[in-house]
């Protein structure tokens, strides 16, 4: 029986056609990702289907394929749809991962879009929900960072792993501190 709009069939995160988009995402083979993501997100609904997990992480999928296929203005729009589906979502988007990631993929669209201002000042927010979400020692984090320039904060943030929490504070207060000091240098 074929799913119908709107319905996941179960998946919580990607569908098998969402899992074949990011396998021709990571295989070059970007318009063929942007298709393929594009008819599935059709499928379940969007923009009209319930706000989920499977559905941020669709669009999140479908702003990269666009991004790496050189359609920004979509790229920047799913990006967005993704950035409001999971702060709908979440308890707390400063602390929210998924909120996080969905920012600094809108980021990187703006990026790429030539939106320089814009694209910094949402990378700002998304520094503060990765940090907060998923550490400041994740690989993601990290990226963000990297792609910021913030060198004091990524080794503040690598120096964190395999340390127990008590030997992690004052590395936390200090990776912290440069993280807000950094962002406030943007403002």
């Amino acid at each position: 029986e074929e799913a119908q709009p709107g319905q996941t069939g179960g998946y919580r995160r990607l569908t098998p056609t969402g899992l074949r988009a990011r396998l021709l995402l990571a295989g070059g083979a970007h318009a063929e990702a942007a298709r393929t993501i594009d008819a599935e997100l059709m499928r379940i609904g969007q923009p009209a289907a319930k706000d989920s997990n499977m559905l941020a992480a669709s669009l999140m999928l479908g702003a990269r394929a666009h991004m790496a296929a050189g359609n920004g203005l979509q790229a920047q729009q799913l990006a967005q749809s993704a950035v409001g589906v999971a702060e709908r979502m979440a308890r707390a988007p400063h602390n929210s991962a998924d909120v996080g990631e969905a920012l600094f993929i809108l980021a990187q669209a703006q990026r790429a879009s030539g939106d320089v201002a814009r694209s910094s000042a949402t990378a700002q927010r998304a520094t503060l929900s990765l940090a907060n979400g998923l550490g400041p020692d994740h690989a993601l984090t990290i990226t963000l960072l990297a792609e910021r320039g913030n060198a004091a904060a990524i080794g503040i943030a690598k120096s964190l792993a395999g340390k127990s929490l008590p030997q992690q504070r004052p590395l936390l207060m200090g990776f912290y501190a440069t993280l807000f000091e950094a962002l406030s240098s943007m403002q």
